[in-house]
């Protein structure tokens, strides 16, 4: 397996060797894993100790740095009707307003309707736009926060536990976090027999894919009192 980055958006990754490198399970070390679905040229694994279901060879952190320069849709206004359901949804479930980090804020869809309810609300992306300041989830302030939203972003993010441990530095004692992430392999298992499984994981830009149960076990072993887990309206867990 070979890969390397071509520049522009997130379909004109194409396979070469000088931007991939063989990962260990992001979660528990382990190098032991099988198959799960091939697609492209990208292999998604299960890791033969924990379950957990991730891409290797996967692309190198500095590909991956100068792919997200371009990596947000040329349809902003399709991507912000899409998604408001999920900005909704989010943040129905997180209570009464305070200070609040968004990490990921892409558009800043998000931070505006946070805003609009009235929550002191700050943005961070690793490619700035809008009100969000560029920059990653270690660049937060630490014991500042109520709420700390990251939606779709863990999947993104080489080192899960790291991103983790740097989200609960940043919250007040009884912060919140609410993740949103996708969990597509059922998905692909339904559908592989069809042929119309290719292009659900969106490799390579998804790293990972969480099962309810691994999120929420690692969110325990990280020191999260985990209140709530669903599948929201398009199917991925909350």
């Amino acid at each position: 397996m070979i890969g390397r980055l071509r520049p522009g958006r997130a379909h004109r990754w194409q396979p070469l060797r000088d931007a991939t490198e063989e990962v260990a399970c992001p979660l528990c070390t382990d190098p032991r894993r099988a198959l799960v679905h091939a697609d492209g040229g990208w292999r998604y694994v299960r890791c033969a100790a924990c379950a957990h279901v991730y891409l290797s060879p996967r692309p190198s952190d500095e590909a991956l740095r100068e792919a997200y320069r371009t990596y947000l849709p040329c349809d902003e206004e399709g991507w912000r009707a899409r998604y408001a359901p999920v900005v909704d949804d989010a943040l129905d479930v997180l209570g009464k307003p305070g200070r609040l980090l968004d990490v990921g804020s892409g558009f800043g869809h998000f931070l505006a309707a946070a805003r609009a309810r009235g929550w002191r609300a700050e943005g961070l992306d690793v490619a700035a736009s809008g009100d969000a300041r560029q920059g990653s989830i270690e660049d937060a302030a630490c014991s500042a926060f109520d709420a700390l939203v990251a939606l779709y972003v863990l999947e993104h993010v080489p080192d899960p536990r790291a991103f983790l441990r740097a989200a609960k530095r940043a919250l007040l004692p009884g912060g919140r976090l609410l993740l949103r992430v996708t969990d597509t392999t059922p998905l692909v298992r339904l559908l592989r027999p069809f042929g119309a499984a290719d292009g659900l994981y969106h490799a390579p830009w998804h790293l990972h894919d969480f099962s309810p149960r691994t999120l929420d076990r690692v969110l325990g072993e990280e020191g999260f009192r985990v209140e709530r887990s669903w599948s929201g309206p398009q199917g991925w867990p909350l």
